[in-house]
């Protein structure tokens, strides 16, 4: 279930956004349905370098959502499953802001130099924090992952004064 807030703030003053019930400062829910996937027994994933050799005895499905058609809203939203048996469970209402996905710039606040990168060869990876959520930020991470999302690592951005944005940089394996 998903709501918009009016106002796009979750005014601590009030209480219509922890609330199911809503109130003045929120629309009315709107329900969704979840795409599912049946998660495997056994070794689900196959990520050199992991050792699985101590796996579970029951794997839960894994259920998700992609929401479109929001931009600079901030929503409320939960999780409402319900059993076989028809016991139901919902999640605690949860918020999040939707921006427009261009950092506040009008332009992609993510980039990286060179535009084709080449194994072997150093890619610097920038973040324009100006205008958008993270602005402000003392520290922010890039998270990174190679061929797939292998090999992930979150690495600490350096700031670079001179020309407002952050960087991080690498030798491509």
């Amino acid at each position: 279930m998903v709501r918009e807030d009016f106002d796009n703030a979750n005014d601590p003053a009030t209480h219509d956004n922890e609330l199911y019930a809503g109130g003045d400062e929120v629309a009315a829910w709107t329900a969704m349905s979840m795409n599912h996937r049946e998660m495997p027994l056994g070794e689900p994933w196959d990520i050199s370098g992991i050792d699985f050799t101590v796996l579970p005895y029951r794997i839960a499905d894994e259920y998700w959502i992609e929401l479109s058609g929001y931009s600079d809203v901030l929503l409320d939203y939960y999780v409402e499953a319900e059993d076989s048996l028809g016991n139901v469970k919902r999640s605690p209402i949860q918020h999040v802001y939707v921006g427009t996905g261009d950092g506040g710039s009008g332009e992609s606040a993510a980039w990286w130099e060179p535009e084709l990168p080449e194994a072997g060869e150093w890619i610097t990876v920038f973040y324009g924090a100006t205008g958008g959520p993270l602005d402000g930020s003392a520290e922010i991470s890039i998270h990174r992952g190679i061929n797939g999302w292998q090999e992930v690592v979150d690495e600490v951005m350096t700031w670079n004064e001179i020309d407002e944005h952050w960087q991080w940089g690498f030798v491509l394996p």
